[in-house]
Parts: structure tokens; sequence; C-alpha cells
């Protein structure tokens, strides 16, 4: 849904077919209008296909078939138990329309050994460790919210598609796009992945400079970020204490980090003092 969201907010003109029998998932989530759980009022439903055009079909008719003779390209996120419910046939798609591009998003690939294996949202963060990224040290892993997954895959499925496109108005040739979920965001994370590899400890490394992670404040929480020395030198001027910053145990980014806890102690009663707001634009 997102995929063909991107290529209709651009300009493409997408026709969405759902199936007499298959549920579009994107109505599941919430919020809902009125806190009715019905897919008319979904704020997601409606947020992935605004600007669609919404043809309902059924295993009997040929819509898919007749649409697929002018189309430049066919998004699909079907399992076998789909293709057995609605008699989808890529290849007869493909015999009737060589010049159509054919962008298939499934969990694990097409022709995996994982293929048609359950999934979820949850499944993919885990495997691929986006879980484990993401949190607090020390504590347990933390998935992120929505459905972070098929957004990601729906952008580089997008990507891929535009891809496509243009290379077959230089080659004159149709192609098949197989994304998967699971590599997707695999590939977004890799530079956690290289980080866990060559340390082997696959939770977050604090990048450089000083980064907190949510610090309470007066009126909620905030996270700092200190990367470079003029943001540090700035942070105190603003706390009415400028000579801190020149305080030899933290005079330098390495230093700061060496001395985290310490540092930690000092800053916690003081932003106790501050808003949020008063930190945000005073730190900006």
């Amino acid at each position: 849904s997102y995929c063909s969201k991107l290529l209709s907010d651009f300009g493409a003109s997408v026709k969405k077919i759902i199936y007499e029998g298959r549920e579009d998932r994107s109505a599941l989530y919430g919020p809902f209008i009125n806190e009715i759980r019905d897919p008319k009022s979904s704020a997601m439903f409606h947020y992935m296909n605004y600007n669609k055009q919404v043809i309902p079909v059924s295993k009997e008719t040929q819509t898919i078939e007749e649409l697929a003779l002018s189309a430049d390209l066919l998004i699909e996120d079907f399992s076998s138990e789909d293709f057995n419910l609605t008699g989808l046939d890529l290849e007869n798609i493909r015999k009737l329309n060589p010049d159509i591009l054919i962008c298939s998003l499934t969990p694990f690939g097409r022709n995996t050994k994982w293929a048609g294996k359950p999934w979820s949202d949850l499944t993919i963060q885990a495997l691929t460790g986006m879980c484990s990224v993401n949190g607090e040290q020390g504590k347990a892993p933390l998935k992120e919210p929505g459905t972070e997954s098929e957004f990601i895959t729906g952008a580089n499925a997008f990507v891929a598609s535009v891809a496509s496109l243009i290379n077959r108005d230089v080659t004159g040739i149709g192609q098949e796009v197989n994304v998967s979920i699971l590599k997707s965001v695999l590939h977004s994370y890799s530079p956690y992945l290289l980080g866990a590899l060559h340390t082997r400890n696959p939770r977050r490394q604090q990048p450089q400079g000083l980064h907190f992670g949510l610090i309470p404040c007066k009126d909620g929480y905030v996270s700092l970020s200190v990367r470079h020395e003029p943001t540090w030198e700035h942070m105190w001027l603003f706390f009415g204490d400028p000579e801190f910053s020149e305080n030899p145990k933290f005079d330098t980014a390495a230093k700061r980090r060496n001395n985290e806890d310490e540092l930690s102690e000092i800053l916690l009663p003081i932003l106790a003092q501050y808003s949020r707001k008063d930190l945000l634009h005073g730190l900006s």
C-alpha cells in the first residue's frame, strides 16, 4: 500500500484492486473515526488510499487481466493462499502485456526456503536486529511502533519500481522486481549490524559525542546530543555556567564519554529546573 501511495503522490494514476474475501490490512490499524473499528473509519486506510481508484473484483471477473493490458506497473503482495483465492496468474499477465513491470512484495522472498512462512512486523524486527538497537542500554530490546518494516519495504519497492520504469524506457524490456521485507529492513540497519559483527555487541553503540537517552526535565523528558565543542560550550552558557565547559574532566568528547556517569549526575538536577520548551529553544 505504501509503495503505490508514494507513486500516486508523485502523479501516477493508481488503481487499487480489492478482491472479495481478502481483507485490506491497512484497514485494521487506527486511529478510527469516532472509535468505530470499521475499514471505512480507519485513518491508516484513508492515508494509504486517498489518491487511488479502488476497484473491487471477484475471482470470476477478468478485471485484473483487462487492467494489465494498459498498465505500466503491477504491484502485488500475495501469499500462495491469495493466489489460490483470486486465481491471479502473473505469467499470463506477462503474456498479455510483455512490457508490464511486476513488483512483488513478500516477507521472505518468493523463491526462498522461508517463502510462505508466517510472519509479522514484530517477527521481522526481531530477526533483523531492529529491536536490539532500540531501547536503553542494559534493558530489554524494544520494538519500534506501528509497522515500521512495511513502510521501509514500501519505500524500497517505490525506488525499485521507478528504477525499473526508467530501465524499460532505455531497454524496452519489462522487469520483475522482488522486494523482501526481511532484506529491506536488514539493509536499512546494516551499519548497526556491521558494528555488532565487529564488537560482538548487538546493542546500540554510543555515537560520537555525548548522547544520553531520555532525561527527565521539569515537565517531561528530553534527549541531549552534544557532538561538537561549540555545542558543549553553548549548553553551559545557557545553563549560566560557561566556565564549566572548560572543566578538564569533560573538555573533550572522549573525556565526556569516559566520564558519562559522573556528568549525568551533574546534568540531571540542572535539567530538572527547565521545561521542554525552554530547553528546545535555549539549546537549539
